[in-house]
């Protein structure tokens, strides 16, 4: 791969996208990666560098992460589990540099997976904002002005590090509006009086601003400390209102609420299983709870609806109906074909009924024929296939335990998630 320049094949081919399709809204074509066309404007969350334990902590609310990394950012310890999570396309490495700054190693892998390239990623910024109306200037007066600054100050004492100072806010501010006029004005007038400690600040805001709106224009929640926004200036982002940027945090608040988080003490490989088992159910029940009342959901919106739906659920546990269910799934516990059969029997409406009685209690006896004769599957291909089962067959479920103990659907989804994940947890956690 090293004889290929590919930073000039993208560059070249981003260009004339960019040039071909300025403020027409269309992206069709932009990304060589098939997976990024088709999550672009889906659900998604952006995590800036690759932080395992940070993306295990999100994976349950949304179904991809783009992760912007430079080539410092994934360590020699982590890069198994980078691979894993990539290879199970849960999430999308967005570069920050040429290929050519990643060890080869690395290039190689991106390459050959789903990722968006710095290329594509400069290109889509300044056609999102040319579409949005907010008139990016042209990048290359831009630098050719900054090159000219610069050029005035070289020999000078520590021009190196001004420099390079000036140069990294510039380029956080890709791409370049003209509202930020004023911010690079501001710049150049550090830079040429040698204030570097302002300019440092300076550098240090431009880094939050290149993350907001790289955020929002992969359409994904902000997800930033509260202090860092406070200290953006002002007409950052015509969207970075206080609703949107505390989208993500508020999903937390609902998810530990309601007893709906994944631990994220596991093995990855297990924990990626667990999360794609159970992360669209999770992020349905989240957005219910957030979008309750037909309006951008508050804290306290958030708060009063765990409230109502953890008060329903401790009055569905309180009723006799629930006990006499408890009881029969602790009866059904150690034998899963049996479980597995009366839970498709009761998905159907046949539970309770002798038709019910007689499905359940055939798929026990056919599993021991099978046994005798040979023809049942390995415990770990028959665990495989009660998953499936269990997780095709939940929805229909939900609905007949709903109808069972006269309770709302919000109440059984989430005391159904509950019990099934902390199932889940304890399988794996028995297998360490």
């Amino acid at each position: 791969m090293g004889l290929i320049d590919f930073d000039s094949l993208q560059r070249d081919r981003v260009q004339r996208f960019v040039n071909d399709n300025i403020g027409s809204g269309n992206y069709e074509g932009l990304f060589s990666s098939e997976r990024v066309t088709t999550t672009l404007h889906q659900q998604k969350m952006v995590l800036n560098g690759f932080k395992p334990e940070k993306i295990k902590a999100i994976l349950p609310f949304t179904p991809v992460v783009y992760a912007p990394i430079c080539s410092k950012c994934v360590k020699p310890s982590d890069f198994a589990a980078f691979k894993t999570l990539v290879e199970a396309h849960l999430i999308v490495p967005v570069l920050i540099g040429r290929y050519d700054y990643f060890e080869e190693n690395m290039k190689s892998f991106i390459l050959a997976h789903d990722h968006i390239s710095s290329m594509e990623l400069s290109g889509y910024l300044y056609l999102n904002a040319s579409t949005r109306g907010l008139r990016p200037q042209c990048p290359h007066c831009l630098y050719n002005q900054i090159d000219g600054v610069c050029a005035d100050k070289k020999g000078e004492p520590e021009s190196k590090k001004y420099e390079t100072s000036l140069r990294q806010f510039i380029g956080s501010l890709d791409p370049f509006p003209q509202s930020d006029r004023k911010l690079i004005e501001l710049a150049i007038t550090y830079f040429e009086k040698r204030e570097l400690k302002k300019l440092n600040q300076l550098t240090k805001m431009g880094h939050l601003i290149e993350q907001i709106r790289r955020d929002e224009a992969l359409n994904s929640p902000v997800l930033m400390e509260d202090t860092d926004l406070l200290n953006l200036p002002e007409n950052v982002s015509e969207t970075i209102d206080e609703a949107h940027a505390k989208t993500a945090s508020l999903r937390k608040i609902a998810a530990d609420g309601l007893g709906i988080s994944i631990p994220t003490d596991m093995p990855l490989e297990p924990y990626i299983e667990l999360v794609k088992d159970y992360q669209p159910r999770i992020s349905a029940t989240i957005e219910s709870v957030l979008k309750a009342g037909g309006k951008e959901a508050s804290v306290l919106d958030v708060s009063n609806n765990i409230v109502a739906i953890n008060s329903e659920i401790e009055r569905i546990k309180g009723t006799r109906r629930y006990a006499v269910l408890e009881a029969s799934v602790g009866f059904y516990r150690n034998n899963k074909l049996l479980a597995a059969a009366t839970m498709l029997a009761g998905s159907l409406g046949l539970a309770g009924s002798l038709v019910g009685c007689i499905a359940a209690g055939g798929a026990v006896v056919g599993a021991g024929v099978a046994k005798k004769k040979g023809w049942m599957k390995s415990s770990e291909e028959r665990g495989r296939l009660r998953k499936i089962i269990d997780r095709d067959l939940q929805p229909a479920v939900d609905l007949f335990l709903k109808a069972y103990l006269g309770s709302k659907s919000p109440a059984i989804n989430v005391l159904s998630l509950r019990k099934r994940i902390a199932a889940s947890n304890e399988r794996v956690s028995s297998k360490k």
